[in-house]
């Protein structure tokens, strides 16, 4: 039986211009000269505008649809308008309009920068979807196609193409292997080398039980100042209090857990001792003892540590390191299947403490990973103003100061842990002293504050003497 593939492309006006005719060639060139090259027709429209797009896949009827363009993401796929000029559609009536066709399209390629999103709608209905999980240069683009239909030309499944594919990006010395995906219809099932069928829930419990030592070691603990020994963090913490940026409407105070489970990514931005770096630890464990998003693994990152990896590594590949570290075997293979489900929360801490000459490297590698693993929980901590850039699809939102709720809980707390009973004394002699509670509402700050009290059972008058005090504790 003939098969016929039909080849789309769209390059509008003011977009980057794309090597599309030599993708294009490449592919009929291939198939040409392929041992079944009797069993395919090749079908193509450039220029591809919405209405063309409905009508070459009435017209042609094809069995395998192959985009080649531009994409971005959550926007859509870029064709064009009827003036030449870029027009984007986005996944859900893409969708619908393939739904149109399940019983005659087996599979679709998407080979467009980000076009992951909208493969995962279309996997609802057609068999098999190809999209790339973040951006793709030309040559990556072009080699995949010609390795993903050499493979088709010789008989090779779908799935064995796809690995033709990516082995084609691999021997021209690409570094961009893992950016292609190919899912299945049924349950949205991701198939690369990487990631075969796998009970993603066990997976997930097995990473949990793996890491947890390795995440209290690193985050049930916290040294302060000149504390001769650590304290358990969940005795002292108290919960913080966040407000998301709204130009639109009044700031509006939420706790910190609850925007976390509203929002996908967050930037929390904060002053110096605001306990952004304690709010993110302190998340790790809840997470890991199975109090807040159990269904995920933690992995907390500091970034100025990540950027100073002479490997220079990306950060799927610093994962899989920190995972190997808790003796996972094929820690690689399981991180890229946690990912791809979205199973981690991943805490990435200090972008401030980044060095400037590191910085582009490392918003870049962010940027990647949370537009090509979009389904996981992502947090950032940065200092306020430390850094102009905006990370897209990240809600930025401020640690606010402690109210007097929150103080009254972490002296409590403080002073019972230290067990020296001043938790009521020193609440009294904040309540007497109104420009010293105004500075308790800075934890860091609060923190100097106990332990002064702790040894002194009083405050300094003068407010100069009292910020000597707290300096000395630096």
């Amino acid at each position: 039986m003939v098969q016929k593939i039909l080849i789309l492309a769209a390059n509008p006006k003011t977009t980057q211009p794309l090597e599309l005719d030599l993708e294009i060639r490449e592919i009929e060139s291939g198939l040409r000269r392929s041992l079944n090259r009797e069993e395919f027709v090749i079908e193509k429209h450039l220029a591809v505008r919405t209405e063309d797009l409905r009508r070459t896949l009435l017209d042609v009827e094809p069995r395998f649809v192959h985009f080649c363009g531009h994409g971005t993401g959550d926007e859509g796929i870029v064709l064009e308008d009827t003036v030449g000029y870029p027009q984007l559609v986005k996944a859900e009536p893409l969708a619908n309009l393939f739904k149109l066709f399940s019983n005659q399209i087996e599979c679709a390629i998407l080979n467009a920068c980000y076009s992951d999103i909208q493969a995962q709608a279309i996997s609802e209905h057609i068999n098999y979807v190809i999209g790339m999980r973040q951006g793709v240069g030309d040559r990556t683009a072009i080699n995949f196609a010609v390795g993903f239909y050499d493979a088709i030309g010789a008989g090779r499944t779908i799935e064995e193409a796809f690995e033709f594919g990516k082995n084609a990006i691999e021997l021209n010395s690409l570094s961009e292997e893992r950016v292609p995906v190919l899912l299945k219809k049924s349950h949205l099932t991701v198939i690369s080398s990487t990631s075969t069928s796998v009970n993603i829930d066990a997976l997930v419990q097995e990473m949990r039980e793996k890491i947890k030592p390795y995440i209290k070691e690193r985050c049930n603990t916290m040294r302060v100042l000149d504390m001769t020994k650590p304290i358990v963090l969940g005795d002292i913490y108290a919960e913080v209090n966040i407000e998301e940026k709204n130009t639109r409407r009044n700031h509006e105070q939420v706790s910190a857990l609850q925007a976390i489970e509203q929002h996908g990514k967050l930037m929390v931005l904060g002053k110096p001792g605001a306990g952004k770096t304690t709010f993110l630890k302190y998340l790790a464990i809840q997470c890991i003892e199975g109090q807040f998003q159990s269904d995920r693994i933690p992995i907390f990152i500091t970034l100025k540590d990540f950027a100073e990896e002479s490997k220079q590594p990306d950060i799927v590949e610093y994962i899989a390191g920190e995972l190997s570290k808790c003796k996972v075997k094929d820690a690689a293979v399981k991180t890229e299947q946690l990912l791809e489900q979205g199973k981690v929360l991943v805490l990435l801490d200090g972008f401030d403490e980044v060095r400037e000459k590191d910085n582009s490297r490392i918003i870049k590698k962010i940027r990647e990973f949370s537009q090509q693993f979009s389904d996981n929980k992502i947090i950032i901590t940065c200092r306020n103003a430390a850094t102009n850039y905006i990370f897209e699809k990240f809600v930025d939102v401020e640690v606010v100061n402690f109210n007097e709720g929150q103080i009254k809980t972490f002296a409590n707390q403080w002073f019972y842990q230290r067990k020296s009973g001043k938790a009521e004394n020193f609440i009294q002699e904040l309540e007497k002293n109104q420009p010293i509670k105004k500075l308790a509402t800075n934890p860091l700050i609060l923190t100097l504050l106990c332990l002064i009290f702790e040894k002194k059972g009083e405050f300094k008058n003068n407010r100069s003497e009292l910020y000597e005090e707290l300096l000395n504790f630096y």
